[in-house]
């Protein structure tokens, strides 16, 4: 839920640190747009960008869609944001 990180360093700190700490795979729920601050305590990034930009020893392998999305909202709980699967590409993990 990486939304709430809404400050640049904290963020940028976070990020390093969560692919840092694996050996293999990395799993994101989070939005991945730029619609920006929505609220105080929520800011939405394309953090895609930023661990293609930083972590190129992570790859995509799978975006599941939220089966709760917003526009699906028939007055119960939603979300905006999906699972993101990175895998640590095969020749930086042996």
């Amino acid at each position: 839920m990486i939304y709430h990180l809404v400050e640049d360093e904290v963020f940028d700190a976070y990020m390093q640190r969560l692919f840092d700490a694996s050996a293999r795979f990395v799993i994101v729920y989070s939005s991945n747009d730029n619609r920006g601050f929505v609220a105080p305590h929520v800011r939405h990034r394309k953090f895609t960008k930023w661990v293609s930009s930083f972590r190129r020893d992570f790859v995509l392998t799978k975006h599941l869609l939220n089966p709760y999305a917003e526009e699906l909202d028939d007055g119960g709980e939603t979300s905006f944001a999906d699972f993101y699967v990175f895998e640590r590409r095969r020749t930086d993990w042996g």
